[in-house]
């Protein structure tokens, strides 16, 4: 703001600022005004991922790393969730007991979940309501990550489940991951217990769910 005195100054009691400004206030005026265009932008234009579900094409590998490379910094922090140390066999095995999903961008793989219905025999009672679904792997890719791109994934495979009859989605993480559950709550979930799935994991787990508005598919699978 240019010091008083200098063209931006008040008329009286009515607060209006008097007209013309000085060619150096106009300046820099114009060049906040540009600055918050490009800002807005950059807001609005923000890269959409293309969301599809897993296929016998896509590279288990690849996607294997993904996942560990998401979760290296929670095993950093001392934390050994599954996903920290998954070998590929894993992978695969997780795929094959749900319905998994990628999200690419620019035909680069960047995100994944996996959907798993109901669970009849989990000691999770949660787990076992008929329509109650929960989803696991969740990774965005280290190099872009905060750019709404877990939000995507996760938006796109919860509208694959209200359509195929899941009325609550629910996962589980661990305990002391602030953000994480922090997260989640932000996107709707409710924190409704704990559970224990140690000696797989160092830590105890808490419960978190959302209702889901079950919608209608007409390929039900």
């Amino acid at each position: 703001m240019p010091p008083a005195g200098e063209g931006l100054s008040m008329s009286g009691r009515s607060g209006r600022i008097r007209w013309p400004m000085p060619r150096s206030a106009t300046v820099e005026a114009g060049c906040a005004i540009a600055f918050m265009n490009e800002f807005l932008g950059r807001m609005t234009s923000l890269p959409s991922l293309s969301c599809r579900e897993v296929s016998a094409a896509d590279d288990l590998a690849a996607l294997t790393h993904l996942i560990r490379s998401a979760y290296a910094p929670h095993a950093a922090s001392g934390l050994r969730y599954w996903a920290t140390h998954q070998s590929m066999e894993d992978t695969a095995k997780r795929l094959a007991s749900g319905r998994g999903f990628v999200g690419e961008l620019n035909g680069r793989v960047v995100a994944t979940v996996t959907l798993k219905r109901a669970e009849p025999d989990s000691q999770v009672e949660l787990l076992r309501e008929p329509h109650t679904w929960s989803f696991g792997q969740f990774a965005v890719a280290p190099e872009h990550k905060g750019k709404g791109f877990g939000k995507q994934i996760h938006d796109f495979a919860l509208g694959y489940a209200a359509a195929h009859g899941c009325t609550k989605m629910a996962l589980h993480t661990a305990q002391p991951a602030a953000a994480l559950i922090a997260m989640y709550q932000s996107w709707g979930y409710a924190l409704v217990g704990t559970c224990d799935w140690r000696p797989h994991t160092n830590f105890l787990s808490v419960l978190m769910s959302k209702p889901l508005a079950a919608t209608h598919s007409t390929n039900a699978a």
